[in-house]
């Protein structure tokens, strides 16, 4: 066996080496054992009990231990990958911490896709996980509940009924805790939430009746008429994906008007984007994990994440009554993404290895 220098390990096939390799099918793994270090390149392995010489021309691997991956069978010769399980693990574990998908998720289908979507240069962490997606509908901008938030705010209706109004219409799960966990962060109080929670049918037909009054006491009947239009039109337009993933908006008061807050996710994990007006535009993501919840949120800016990260007591606090256990991060998100594909190089590149007959 030889690594040459296109990263290749060559076995002899007309050596008994060959057998050990004759029943195993294509994508099987093997284990490797490095028993001896003869130099710098040269080795002696131990694979199925069997001791094979080989040569690496760019270097012995580091630790003993290494693992063989068969992608194709020619004639004698068998060509492998020496896969780099660190940097394999590297890399799951990067993507775990930056989207709404779960370890399973990942390792079966993330790990392949990874690179073709930083290939798209996501702007952000909301956008990544969108080109993660099966579909692709959840980077449109639709803002179409911001701009009817605002159009009711300027014919003088509350704005915390419309924040609620809000809220209804997105068709997001009130009850999730990762979007408990953006409302509370956004400044919405615990009373609010748990009125929406815990409160009962009965509290919220009595806002959309508060609604629908506050609609029908507009004077002009033709902007009447089209507030209703496009009530109506909002109502119809909430929906999940077959797979029970939600995405959408809904939104937040900011400086005398209603900004958007999109999202998507499914069960216990979300991820939001929203602009604010003094701090620019931040990413959250929230996942309920088995040992606690974790929230990480995103600024393009490194002097906005010193700020937040200053402030981050106070937001553990507001956050604290989701679960015992809460963890809340701050990233720049340039350097997060960046970090992914920094180990996706050095996993798509390096961490492979040829092995050839």
């Amino acid at each position: 066996m030889r690594i040459e220098a296109a990263n290749t390990i060559r076995v002899i096939g007309r050596s008994g080496i060959a057998d050990t390799f004759r029943d195993i099918q294509n994508g099987a793994e093997l284990p490797a054992r490095i028993v001896e270090r003869i130099s710098g390149r040269d080795a002696v392995l131990e694979i199925a009990g069997k001791r094979i010489h080989a040569e690496f021309l760019k270097g012995l691997p580091a630790g003993s231990m290494i693992r063989l991956k068969l992608e194709s069978i020619k004639d004698n010769s068998y060509l492998f990958k020496l896969v780099d399980t660190t940097g394999r693990e590297s890399l799951a574990k990067q993507i775990l911490d930056t989207t709404i998908f779960s370890m399973n998720d990942i390792q079966k289908r993330i790990m392949y896709i990874i690179s073709g979507a930083l290939a798209n240069h996501p702007a952000g962490i909301f956008e990544l996980n969108a080109l993660l997606l099966p579909h692709q509908k959840q980077e449109k901008k639709d803002e179409g509940i911001t701009r009817f938030l605002n159009l009711l705010l300027r014919l003088g209706i509350n704005r915390n009924a419309l924040a609620d109004l809000s809220i209804l219409v997105s068709g997001i799960n009130i009850n999730a805790k990762a979007f408990q966990s953006i409302l509370l962060l956004l400044g919405f109080g615990g009373d609010r939430i748990r009125k929406w929670t815990s409160g009962g049918n009965e509290d919220r037909e009595r806002a959309i009746s508060g609604l629908i009054s506050d609609i029908e006491a507009i004077a002009d009947d033709d902007v009447r008429k089209d507030v209703i239009r496009q009530l109506i039109a909002l109502l119809k337009g909430t929906e999940s994906d077959p797979a029970g993933q939600a995405s959408g908006e809904f939104g937040y008061y900011d400086d005398e008007k209603f900004r958007p807050v999109r999202y998507f996710g499914r069960e216990d994990s979300w991820i939001f984007s929203v602009e604010f007006s003094n701090i620019g535009r931040i990413d959250v993501l929230a996942r309920e994990m088995p040992d606690g919840f974790n929230i990480s949120i995103y600024s393009d800016s490194s002097e906005v994440v010193t700020t937040l990260r200053e402030s981050g007591g106070q937001l553990l606090k507001n956050c604290s009554s989701l679960h015992p256990d809460i963890h809340i991060n701050f990233y720049n998100t340039k350097q997060a993404i960046n970090k992914i594909v920094e180990i996706n190089s050095h996993y798509s590149l390096n961490s492979v290895l040829d092995i050839k007959a």
